[in-house]
Parts: C-alpha cells; structure tokens; sequence
C-alpha cells in the first residue's frame, strides 16, 4: 500500500511537471509568433496642423489570420488622442480606423502612440504611432482682467 501511495504521488508530480512544461512551449510560441493583426500604414502621418486644432488621420487594421480575432482593448498614450476599431476582426477582413489628435498647447513635431490588446497577445499589443506637426503655438494666456499675462 505504501509503495502504491509513493507511485501515485510520484505520477501526479511527474503529469505536473509535463504540464508545466507544455504550458511554457506553448506560451513560448504565442508570445513569439507574428501578431496575426497588422496597421497599415504602420504609422499615421497627420501632416502639418495649426496649433489648438484638432489632426485627424485613418489607418487600416487588417487580420492576416485565418480566423477571427477580437481585440480586447485600445489604449492611446495621451487623452489627447482618440480612436474606436471594431471589437472583432473576421478572417482576411480589413477596417478603416478613424484617430483624432487635439493640438492644444502642442508646437512642433507630436508622437503619441495608439496600443491594441488582441485576444491571446495581452503582453504584446500592436503599438500604431501617430505623429502631427503643429505650427505655431497657443494665444498668450490671458489674465482675468483681458490683459496678457507676461511670459
């Protein structure tokens, strides 16, 4: 009996550790594998903007996968920024993806970046930068009496 109990331990730690070890192969080639969802183009151009407009741009999501994918969530790195894709992409299907970027108190060349988590990629989103050039610069501030407050 005591020898049985000893096999049956030594089995249960033995299917873990093969276990362990396939959930860490197949992680591995997950987290290695192309995204099966590509941008295009793989930055957004928005051009030249007055400063304190609002820059807009489109860029295509497309599923190079042969089934669908879901994109769990779209993230941008400033609230400045705004896009909405669909929440699946089908087989082969591609989407046109409206982004704003608000260029209030912005001058020069703007990078900010739009990041979607895909289904099954949570520590892989696919990162879409999107750059404006702003001319100019905002309005002096103004005080509460109308003048101009000094630099």
């Amino acid at each position: 009996m005591i020898a049985m109990k000893v096999s049956v331990e030594t089995a249960l730690v033995l299917a873990m550790a093969v276990l362990g070890a396939f959930g860490t192969i197949t992680h591995n080639i997950v987290t290695h594998a192309p995204l099966p969802v590509g941008a295009e183009p793989s930055v957004v151009e928005m051009g030249r903007v007055p400063s304190g407009t609002v820059a807009q741009g489109t860029f295509r999501l497309v599923n190079r996968s042969d089934h669908a994918v879901r994109l769990v969530s779209t993230r941008t790195s400033c609230g400045c920024t705004a896009t909405n894709p669909p929440k699946t992409l089908n087989p082969g299907a591609s989407a046109d993806i409206p982004v704003t970027m608000a260029t209030a108190g912005r001058a020069g060349t703007v990078e900010q970046t739009i990041s979607v988590v895909l289904e099954g990629y949570p520590d892989r989103p696919l990162s879409i930068p999107v750059r404006v050039t702003v001319d100019g610069t905002e309005p002096k501030p103004v005080a509460e009496d109308g003048t101009c407050k000094a630099p």
